[in-house]
């Protein structure tokens, strides 16, 4: 059974969202950033402040494998996951990939709050703009499927991603 992959901006709903399909699925629900935490023993900001962003990439690139290996899951990645390719090649083995996407407005009320986001901690809402441009290639090259979840609940988000992926799942 193919997993249902979650890739995006942080700040975009995956987790939320990811919980709810897996509840109304009743499948089994993998949050990147928390099995990252699980596995090293460590916030992902403490990572970023011991070791630097490429010890952090290092490690989540063995996360990635591991949920890469998984049958019937619903995987939520972290926002920077698309970063390396091996991780993709992992997610898409068994994965159908959909993109959960919103404005860089909605991206930054949702993160401004949150004191977890190292890469938005310093520089505000241009960061989560310039994040957002660098990473859009990636995210367009690796998606089966997008829903733009600027105006749309997590209920609601979740019964797209549910048709949309049952509906890709009959043709892989």
């Amino acid at each position: 059974m193919k997993n249902l992959v979650l890739i995006g901006m942080m700040g975009s709903a995956k987790t939320t969202t990811g919980k709810i399909i897996a509840k109304k699925l009743n499948r089994p629900f993998f949050d990147g950033d928390e099995v990252y935490v699980s596995l090293y023993k460590e916030k992902i900001s403490e990572t970023f402040e011991k070791f630097g962003e490429a010890e952090f990439r290092r490690r989540e690139a063995e996360v990635y494998k591991i949920l890469g290996g998984l049958d019937g899951a619903v995987i939520a990645c972290g926002g920077g996951a698309v970063l390396n390719p091996d991780n993709m090649t992992a997610l898409k083995k068994n994965g159908i990939v959909g993109l959960l996407t919103a404005s860089p407005e909605a991206i930054w009320a949702r993160v401004s709050r949150n004191e977890n986001r190292p890469l938005v901690r310093e520089g505000g809402k241009e960061k989560v703009e310039a994040i957002m441009t660098e990473r859009a290639p990636l995210y367009d090259k690796y998606a089966d499927f997008r829903v733009d979840n600027t105006r749309m609940g997590p209920a609601k988000c979740a019964d797209l991603i549910i048709a949309l992926f049952t509906k890709l799942q009959k043709f892989s």
